[in-house]
């Protein structure tokens, strides 16, 4: 939430203590361990005490004797202190009959020290610390806000302190909750930011393959938007920190500056970019500007010893960003621009929530457990407007393509009418043109059929390349795993082609490659085999309805009458050998060929390991 990041947020631990000494001045809130909800602490419920730093739990109960513990002015206790230490308490009653379990929640993620005490009788009992600075493995129950447990007998009374140790800002909403009934909720809060987090990774993931498909950067823009808007809600919310960064130092430091500069960074530049304001050299584009630039400072400031005044930064900032982007977007709607109203609305939803928000982390407005979701409703809000926007805005422009084809398409029908109109005598004239263009036609048609058969031959060896092998094996793949029929393939490596090559040259190396493909052309001859050129020196072979024990059979004879070649250059005999390993087997519904393709690849590195001039089995992985 931006104005609160002003801050960094320090809560105290909690102090569970029980006592039987009630307090005349606050009402005690009445507990039972089978309700139904939590309990939002009220003013009337809670007292604040503000005292310098060297009063502890160790001098607390003689310290307090002379001082008088205050109303607070809001239910979230809204307080600004410096060099001070600030206390809370309150006072539960279990007005049932049978002891209950129970649990205190401080609804805000970003405190940064908790010390948690108990008090029996005159004294304390241990003490719980929790917060940003302590590990979570430390406290008491791990999640997202500080949280700690307690038990209360069928009619006991207890007094609570809450401890805020040098907190320049306190925001301290407190639930109580019967402990079933919070364990229902947090999990329930998890679906609910999951579900939200989720939408956004699916969006971000769709429009960055819409950006790789069509260059346009639009796309590129909304995914940074979604992005930090998502990085932005986990570190705010304390999911952040809970399952992704842990307890990282630099997160704590600089996360949720950086992560608020960001997003408003990314949503400045989209605004800018979408609405194409270069178009309007007026306030808009000037205004756009000078919001990037602040906002670009107070980025690289977020990261360095200056960041303290970036934190500054980003209330009034976002403040007029917001504002700016939200007058603007309803200006140009005004002009006439469709998608500018989706950023009116969106734009809506953010400063309201931000409002709302502000007003309740100063006291200006009490707190209500629904406020927690304003901001992830409404950046949820904006998310799904902006997609809105970008294909409204697809759809707007396959429009004007539309129109422009259709009257592009108008105006050659009407030149055509005038033409006939003006000259009857050009028909024949156009009948011979229309059939000299069938007849070009007809020859580009064959050309293209001669160059698309061309296009599956490998250009060296004349036999088929790699890309109609890629396409003949899934085709047959599917007929296997249709018909249940064995599909075998090998994979057959020139044995030392790098030493031909390296001592006779690559002419020479050119020549082996294409008396190896002609020989393995010549011994496998079925119609329904496939022989191509996988790559280099490698060759593969598709067999149709050949088990494996036929496969080894094809294999040896290939291996065989390689070795038989009389591979003469320049008078000198080139013993030639291949290595081959070979799979097969019926195809299962839904197996990818990557799954026999690595079975064959894997037996010929074991042909090669063994020696080379082998032949190798392949299994392949269930």
């Amino acid at each position: 939430m931006q104005t609160t990041l002003v801050f960094q947020l320090c809560l105290a631990a909690l102090i569970l203590f029980f006592t039987r000494f009630g307090h005349a001045d606050v009402d005690p809130l009445e507990l039972f361990p089978n309700g139904r909800h939590a309990d939002l602490l009220q003013v009337e419920h809670l007292e604040v005490m503000h005292t310098s730093a060297d009063v502890t739990f160790d001098n607390i109960l003689s310290y307090q004797a002379g001082k008088k513990w205050q109303a607070p002015t809001s239910n979230s206790i809204n307080s600004v202190a410096v060099d001070q230490h600030i206390w809370v308490r309150f006072n539960v009653v279990n007005y049932s009959q049978r002891k209950g379990d129970f649990i205190a929640e401080l609804r805000w993620p970003l405190i940064e020290h908790v010390v948690i005490a108990k008090r029996e009788g005159d004294e304390f009992g241990d003490k719980i610390e929790a917060g940003l600075d302590v590990p979570l493995a430390a406290s008491q129950l791990k999640d997202k806000n500080v949280s700690f447990a307690f038990e209360l007998e069928a009619g006991e009374s207890a007094w609570i302190y809450l401890l805020y140790p040098k907190q320049r800002f306190v925001f301290s909403p407190v639930m109580i909750w019967p402990e079933q009934e919070y364990h229902i909720h947090t999990n329930n809060v998890l679906i609910f930011f999951s579900v939200i987090a989720g939408m956004m990774l699916v969006m971000s993931i769709y429009n960055c393959s819409l950006f790789i498909f069509t260059q346009d950067r639009t796309y590129l823009f909304y995914v940074n938007v979604v992005l930090s808007l998502l990085i932005y809600l986990l570190a705010v919310s304390g999911y952040g920190r809970l399952y992704v960064w842990g307890e990282s130092e630099w997160f704590k430091e600089s996360g949720h500056v950086l992560f608020t500069v960001w997003s408003f960074l990314s949503a400045t530049y989209f605004f800018r970019w979408f609405l194409k304001l270069w178009h309007y050299k007026n306030w808009l584009l000037y205004g756009n500007n000078i919001l990037l630039v602040c906002w670009s400072i107070a980025l690289v400031m977020s990261v360095t010893p200056f960041r303290g005044l970036s934190f500054a930064s980003t209330a009034p900032l976002g403040i007029a960003t917001i504002l700016a982007g939200l007058v603007g977007s309803i200006y140009l709607w005004l002009k006439g621009d469709r998608q500018a109203k989706y950023f009116v609305i969106s734009w809506s939803g953010v400063w309201y929530s931000t409002f709302i928000v502000i007003c309740v982390m100063f006291g200006a407005i009490s707190y209500a457990p629904y406020t927690d979701f304003l901001q992830p409703g409404s950046f949820t809000l904006e998310v799904i407007l902006l997609s809105m926007a970008l294909a409204d805005r697809i759809n707007s422009q396959r429009k004007e393509k539309e129109t422009a084809q259709q009257l592009a398409l108008s105006r050659q029908l009407e030149m055509i009418e005038m033409q006939e109109q003006a000259n009857n005598e050009l028909e024949e004239n156009v009948r011979k043109r229309t059939l000299e263009l069938a007849a070009v036609a007809a020859d580009l048609e064959r050309a293209n059929e001669e160059l698309a058969a061309a296009n599956r031959l490998d250009g060296l060896t004349q036999i088929y390349n790699r890309a109609h092998f890629d396409y003949m094996v899934k085709n047959e793949m599917c007929r296997s795993s249709r018909n249940g029929s064995p599909l075998s393939m090998l994979l057959i490596d020139i044995d030392h082609f790098k030493s031909i090559n390296d001592n006779y040259g690559h002419l020479v190396g050119d020549k082996c490659l294409k008396l190896v493909a002609s020989t393995i052309s010549n011994t496998v001859t079925r119609a329904t085999d496939l022989v191509a050129r996988y790559g280099g020196e490698e060759f593969a072979a598709i067999l149709p309805d050949t088990p494996e024990s036929a496969a080894r059979d094809i294999a040896e004879r290939v291996r065989k009458s390689v070795e038989g070649l009389a591979f003469i250059s320049e008078g000198e005999k080139i013993p030639l050998t291949v290595s081959v390993g070979y799979a097969g087997r019926a195809m299962p519904q839904g197996m990818s060929p990557d799954r026999l393709i690595k079975a064959a690849d894997q037996a010929l590195y074991v042909a090669k390991e063994k020696g080379r001039n082998r032949v190798e089995i392949g299994r392949i992985a269930s």
